[in-house]
């Protein structure tokens, strides 16, 4: 994206976007010196001069964020990406992780605290006012809010985005509806924050306007990342910047491609039957659904395909493992395991996997 109706777009060379430049001057935006950005940063200034700045570390993480009243962000992660510190106009909030899910979370000003150059704080930094995340188990749905002692219940839709918040007496709290782009579009409650949870994985900064997404950072105003997808076009993603081809069944928890061996999910093994024969045994993302079925998109495609040779109602297909949080290689793993099982049993490899599988001390 290099322009719409309201900005300009610069990029650095790795495709990472430097400067979302307005085309008009907005209320408290503060020019920046364009000989320096030139100079400095390689940005040429096509408009008012004024806008949101962005710095990229080596690694490819946003490492800050220049708001257009001049004010930086700050941010720092761990050697896993995880982000572990936010810092904002006097002010620091700090993660803990559970693995791949935040954990807690707390706030605290920043006067006379300096971090060195991995976020580590001195010892006397406060921990005060945690608020403690629950998450289903296994999966990036938040189910709960701790805070002051006091408990919040989170629910989701279909797809695992937050829509509404409730006290222990049952009061509806927060509640939140999102366009098919992720940007709000209507809330009831104090302030949207209480719950910072948006798609699958996001978690929204209300001092940047974005949704960081564990290894990128989402534009939901635009409906792209802020930068490259690493493996292109591979991950049949519309752009090199898009989310996901249709957010009413795909989602994206690590603004990564999903399809590599060393990519992270929430996976499943399948079985399909045909007049209750199996057919087929295969691994599925199940963080990836199809809403009208309530299936793994993967699995839901093949049932429909078969269905139109064998006739609805004679094909049936489900999940017979949970295989929780992995990578795709222990998932792929996992489904020859299940099918070298079948075959030392019966002989027989599924009809539907006898070009991709190869069972050991065996003839197909």
């Amino acid at each position: 994206l290099l322009e719409d109706p309201d900005c300009l777009y610069h990029y650095d060379d790795e495709g990472n976007l430097i400067f979302r430049e307005f085309k008009e001057l907005q209320d408290n935006a503060v020019p920046h010196d364009r000989k320096r950005m030139e100079k400095e940063r390689g940005i040429r200034s096509l408009a008012t001069g004024t806008g949101w700045l962005y710095e990229w570390a080596s690694n490819g993480m946003l490492k800050k964020v220049i708001r257009p009243d001049g004010r930086p962000v700050d941010f720092r992660y761990d050697a896993l990406g995880r982000r572990t510190a936010k810092r904002y106009f006097g002010k620091v909030t700090r993660w803990v992780w559970d693995g791949n899910v935040p954990l807690h979370e707390w706030s605290y000003k920043a006067i006379g605290l300096q971090s060195d150059e991995e976020g580590n704080i001195p010892p006397k930094e406060p921990a005060e006012d945690i608020t403690t995340w629950v998450f289903e188990a296994g999966t990036f749905v938040p189910a709960a809010k701790i805070q002051d002692g006091k408990q919040y219940s989170i629910v989701s839709d279909y797809m695992g985005t937050p829509i509404q918040m409730y006290d222990g007496q049952g009061n509806k709290t927060w509640e939140c509806s999102l366009d098919i782009y992720g940007k709000v579009v209507n809330f009831v409650g104090k302030l949207q924050c209480d719950c910072p949870f948006r798609f699958q994985g996001q978690y929204a900064d209300e001092e940047t306007g974005l949704y960081y997404n564990r290894f990128r950072y989402y534009d939901a105003s635009i409906g792209n990342y802020i930068s490259q997808d690493p493996i292109g076009l591979a991950g049949n993603n519309p752009t090199i910047y898009g989310y996901v081809l249709d957010t009413n069944i795909w989602i994206d928890i690590w603004g990564l491609h999903l399809n590599s061996n060393s990519a992270i999910s929430h996976f499943g093994i399948y079985e399909i039957r045909i007049k209750d024969k199996l057919y087929k045994i295969g691994k599925a993302d199940m963080m990836r659904i199809t809403k009208s079925s309530d299936l793994p998109t993967r699995l839901h495609q093949q049932i429909r395909k078969l269905e139109k040779i064998h006739g609805k109602g004679n094909v049936e297909g489900f999940i017979v493992e949970d295989l929780g949080i992995t990578t795709t290689l222990e998932a792929k793993n996992a489904e020859t395991a299940r099918l070298q099982s079948y075959y030392d049993k019966t002989g027989k490899v599924p009809e539907g996997n006898q070009k991709s599988f190869k069972p050991k001390n065996g003839n197909h």
